[in-house]
């Protein structure tokens, strides 16, 4: 069972992120809507620095904090942390899918752009009057919310399992809800996180997260393989165990792991590949 302390940090960290990126995120989205309502290609630059600051600080911290929790647990003193690691594996990970998320958030973008630029065009309004609507309907504040809970729950999730597999120890990982009326649940909701809070399985093995349509394999809260009612505004988390043997040693990892988990593994312990990587994440921005 994970500590109340373990999800308090958690509320803590998760909480400090989502606000202090939802501003910065809004402020991005509204210039992609200046620039479209000025007949301009907009930008996903700033939009993807702003991601990635917010991965690396929020999944840097929280690996940082599941890593001392196992080793602890496990009875292990380690004063010293891998974070110049962590940040290249870290990056290396969010780079993969960022192009593909930004541009996701520009198409909504365009979209919602189209509705705004035909009323206007109707009603004869200017550039000015067009943000000004934008604002009153909160579509930008929105989105900007959406957008830094989702990402804030993904960065915090996969940098504690990053973590806890760069301890070089078995664990078992537990789903954890923070558990009020707002949790998901069934049968007022599709999707249920109510009765996932405390459910277990091997690092490397996915949770089954049920639905009323659907059944989503999952890693961790906010894996971007579920679907959109499992993941967006998520603010579940997970916790580890370290697994022990038959006298209560804590069991190393040996051989492969499975999935994601065994992706980060095999990373961590390719030394080559992160030195190279160092290189590359020195040219890559933020």
């Amino acid at each position: 069972m994970i500590s109340p302390t373990y999800l308090l940090m958690y509320r803590q960290l998760y909480n400090t992120y989502r606000k202090r990126y939802r501003s910065v995120i809004k402020k991005e989205l509204d210039k992609q809507c200046r620039k479209i309502l000025n007949g301009e290609k907009p930008d996903e630059e700033g939009l993807k620095n702003a991601i990635r600051k917010l991965h690396n600080g929020c999944g840097m911290q929280m690996a940082k904090y599941a890593y001392k929790k196992v080793k602890s647990d496990a009875g292990i003193k380690d004063d010293l942390t891998p974070e110049q690691r962590w940040a290249i594996v870290i990056k290396m990970l969010l780079e993969n899918s960022l192009s593909k998320l930004t541009g996701d958030i520009t198409q909504t973008t365009k979209y919602q752009m189209q509705k705004i630029l035909v009323k206007g065009m109707t009603e004869g309004w200017s550039i000015t009057d067009m943000m000004k609507e934008i604002e009153k309907l909160g579509i930008n504040s929105y989105r900007a919310e959406l957008i830094a809970r989702t990402e804030t729950s993904r960065a915090a999730n996969q940098g504690a399992m990053l973590g806890a597999v760069s301890t070089g120890l078995m664990t078992v990982k537990e789903w954890i809800s923070i558990t009020d009326d707002r949790t998901r649940r069934i049968p007022r909701d599709n999707y249920d996180h109510l009765h996932m809070d405390g459910k277990t399985t091997p690092i490397d093995e996915p949770f089954t997260v049920p639905g009323l349509r659907t059944i989503d394999i999952m890693e961790f809260p906010g894996d971007p393989n579920g679907s959109a009612g499992n993941v967006c505004n998520c603010r579940c988390t997970i916790g580890f165990e370290v697994v022990r043997d038959g006298t209560g040693k804590p069991v190393p990892i040996q051989g492969a792991l499975k999935g994601p988990a065994g992706t980060l593994w095999n990373l961590w312990n390719n030394t080559l590949f992160l030195q190279l990587q160092s290189l590359i994440n020195e040219a890559l921005p933020g």
